[in-house]
């Protein structure tokens, strides 16, 4: 069963409780449900929902992409940078950022995930209302498609074409706030799972396994761009599930 990124998750739950179908306490606990601890700000959905905001989205922003957020966000840009994740206020700009830390002995391990709240920038609504997802859907299995053909043509070990086109299979998801459709739910396993599969790749690239170095460095090419597509689609999935939540627009939209 694939997981979804914190701030994925926290942001469905957030939008979610911003509408009134979830306490303060079912999206606390809906969100942490992997996390031993939480600390920080955690009072910003509420305070959010008492400052009139609609939507909540998640923000997975990489090196010279920085997602739904506005380059002149201020801190909580270098912060959600740093995490690489982060949930955006979308109408009034404010950013909460959260920082996962497992600590303890091995064997017996906790995560600590603690949240920090900054002020930010708005989302143009009509950026947002613009995300495609047959597009989104289309162009995701064609990487993964041409990421597992290129890896078989690489060659090497032990990372293969079939292990990220299984993960290109649709797998199910932990509970998940009402309101969001079928397609959308299905788009965000997938995605979840190859960019899992693409970032445990890159991490055993890092260790050398390949035949040769041009191996290993053509195969972790192949991966970091799959990593990089399946994290766009995972952002752009999650906008169109909380736009649904919302309201913004209809829960059987079929574009």
């Amino acid at each position: 069963m694939p997981s979804l990124p914190l701030s994925v998750s926290a942001a469905l739950w957030a939008t979610a409780l911003l509408h009134g179908s979830a306490t303060r306490a079912e999206c606390l606990r809906a969100t942490h449900a992997g996390s031993t601890d939480v600390a920080g700000d955690l009072d910003w959905p509420t305070e959010w929902r008492d400052l009139g905001e609609t939507l909540a989205v998640a923000v997975l922003p990489r090196p010279g992409r920085p997602g739904w957020i506005s380059a002149g966000g201020g801190a909580g840009v270098d912060a959600a940078a740093e995490a690489t994740e982060a949930v955006l206020a979308a109408t009034t700009g404010h950013l909460a950022v959260p920082t996962i830390q497992e600590y303890g002995p091995a064997g017996d391990r906790g995560v600590l995930v603690t949240w920090t709240a900054y002020p930010g920038m708005p989302v143009p609504r009509h950026r947002l209302e613009a995300t495609d997802l047959r597009e989104m859907t289309q162009r995701f299995a064609t990487a993964v498609r041409e990421a597992a053909e290129d890896l078989e043509v690489a060659g090497g070990t032990p990372w293969t074409a079939s292990d990220l086109l299984a993960a290109g299979r649709f797998g199910g998801l932990d509970r998940l706030p009402a309101g969001i459709p079928s397609r959308v739910v299905e788009l965000l396993a997938r995605s979840a799972l190859v960019s899992e599969a693409a970032h445990q790749g890159l991490t055993v690239e890092a260790e050398g396994p390949a035949l040769d170095l041009q191996t290993s460095m053509r195969r972790e090419q192949v991966l970091r761009h799959l990593a990089a597509t399946a994290d766009d689609t995972l952002e752009g999935a999650a906008a169109v599930a909380a736009m649904a939540i919302a309201g913004w627009i209809p829960s059987d939209r079929s574009r």
